[in-house]
């Protein structure tokens, strides 16, 4: 591991030479045949500066039973999640209800409603940021290849997450998932079965606000936006954005097939098989297609 620059770096609580360690984030397997300074070499990468080339993250490894690989969870300070996120350009809404690029220098308009400094970035952000700094550890200049393994060869700039996961050094890399919250998400996904409303278009939202600045939207205030449903926006935290968009699609187009399988049905059981009940079927599955892709 790279000397720190300070003394600071040792004792401030947050940082990355501190006694405390965070929750892990990601956990790293490595193949059981996989040579010890590998390994060493590749934990201290992830634990060295950036400046140093390395990704600044905290490891801490489990106690290695016979005939098992290295096990190591990854992990990171509150402050490099947070800069990680600045430097990732990750979108996130404000106090002013606009979504905006994170920014350290303009925390506070995040922290509102509750957030802390723990609540500020979801699980899929903080997971999104790790595996950001671990695929960003490159191979130096006089790297020429991965200790313990000559004919492993490097070259400049080459991903050595990559390179460890082609060589089979590394066998898995995967996020650390959180039992509670996923029964939690279990729970409330069946509850939420049948709470989409696929034709809400056509139910508009009437609200004090809506009356009060009808007249003229330019008054309207900015923050007065629709909030997500609440299990979709779960789902986004833990899961990330296109996990929750392809969910709540999911249950928008069953919810919507409903009422094509319930006239489909009926033109079942009370069918007269004539030309012009196929021809009112087909026309009503075109306006109907039409409504849902609008």
């Amino acid at each position: 591991m790279q000397p720190s620059d300070s003394d600071e770096d040792v004792d401030t609580p947050d940082a990355v030479g501190s006694s405390h360690i965070p929750p892990t984030i990601y956990v790293i397997k490595f193949h059981p045949g996989t040579a010890r300074e590998a390994v060493e070499w590749f934990i201290e990468r992830i634990e060295a500066k950036n400046k140093y080339g390395g990704a600044e993250l905290l490891v801490r490894c489990e106690p290695q039973k016979q005939g098992q690989g290295v096990t190591a969870h990854v992990s990171a300070t509150k402050i490099k999640l947070l800069e990680i996120a600045e430097a990732t350009e990750i979108q996130k809404r404000s106090a002013s209800g606009l979504v905006q690029e994170f920014s350290v220098r303009d925390l506070d308009q995040f922290l509102y409603s509750g957030q802390t400094l723990d609540t500020v970035l979801t699980p899929a952000e903080r997971e999104y940021c790790v595996r950001h700094e671990l695929d960003a550890i490159r191979a130096k200049q006089e790297e020429g290849h991965v200790p313990g393994y000559p004919g492993i060869k490097l070259f400049p700039g080459q991903s050595l997450v990559d390179v460890y996961l082609a060589e089979e050094l590394i066998l898995q890399m995967f996020p650390l998932h959180d039992r509670q919250v996923l029964d939690s998400l279990a729970t409330q996904w069946y509850r939420a079965i049948f709470q989409t409303a696929p034709f809400r278009i056509f139910l508009p939202d009437i609200t004090l606000s809506s009356l009060i600045f009808s007249k003229d939207k330019q008054e309207r205030p900015e923050n007065n936006v629709r909030p997500p449903a609440p299990f979709t926006e779960e789902i986004r935290s833990y899961f990330g954005e296109s996990v929750a968009m392809y969910f709540s699609f999911l249950g928008f187009y069953t919810m919507a097939l409903v009422v094509p399988a319930g006239l489909g049905l009926a033109q079942m059981v009370l069918s007269v098989d004539t030309l012009t009940e196929y021809a009112l079927f087909a026309a009503f599955n075109l306006v109907w297609v039409t409504i849902l892709l609008e």
